[in-house]
């Protein structure tokens, strides 16, 4: 059984029902039919309970009044991670969904949690890239960022980031490390930036193909990288 994937918009990669026989006695012909026979039959008991697969789709403010519950429990170890999959660079999205980093910012969670507790990443967004490269590391400028495939209601308008501070400019490159799923993997994402507002970090690039796992970044005014799992200097 390959459940398929859910972002697409076209049939093929949908839920699909595999089914192996042995031709032995019953010859290839009935081997066939039995085979058909089975997959029909689990197909139509997946379809028969589909919504039962149906995982709860929280909306941001909820997803950020969640996680700050839960990084403010005091028996908190390591981070909490909200993985929003929608924006999906693999079904076509354009990855620079601003809905998610909007409620954080508007929820304030790096001013409640404090510097160096919250991070977002990434935006793919090549003008971001260059409005924070024209201003420079260290300088605090407005920053458009993100919403500029259709805005509303699919993924969100621009973002406008008033005192958005620069904290770094890299070229994109970097090596995967462990334990990461393809430990030494090399990327060339080009331009990549990182930013600091409101206590949070968001990062930009220009790159469909980012991953939280490039770069250091930070969004709300103190970000920083809390995952660990590549270890790229922000000063590279």
């Amino acid at each position: 059984m390959f459940h398929g994937f859910p972002w697409s918009d076209i049939g093929l990669p949908s839920p699909t029902v595999l089914c192996h026989t042995k031709v032995t006695s019953l010859g290839p012909e009935a081997a066939q039919a039995l085979a058909t026979s089975v997959a029909q039959e689990v197909a139509a008991m997946v379809w028969e309970i589909r919504d039962e697969f149906l995982p709860p789709t929280p909306q941001p403010a909820e997803v950020c009044a969640s996680a700050l519950a839960l990084a403010l429990e005091p028996s908190r170890e390591g981070p909490v991670v909200v993985h929003e999959t929608s924006d999906n660079c693999g079904c076509g999205g354009p990855g620079d969904g601003t809905h998610l980093l909007r409620a954080m910012l508007d929820a304030e969670l790096g001013h409640r949690l404090g510097p160096g507790q919250v991070c977002f990443g990434h935006l793919c967004d090549g003008d971001a890239v260059q409005q924070a490269i024209g201003a420079g590391v260290g300088i605090e400028t407005t920053i458009t960022l993100g919403g500029r495939f259709g805005g509303e209601p699919h993924h969100g308008d621009p973002l406008v980031l008033h005192d958005a501070r620069v904290v770094c400019i890299t070229d994109g490159s970097f090596t995967l490390e462990r334990p990461s799923i393809a430990p030494g993997w090399a990327f060339e994402l080009g331009p990549t930036v990182g930013l600091r507002v409101q206590g949070q970090q968001p990062y930009s690039h220009r790159c469909d193909r980012a991953t939280i796992l490039q770069t250091s970044i930070v969004l709300q005014s103190y970000l920083t990288y809390l995952f660990g799992l590549v270890q790229t200097s922000m000063s590279s």
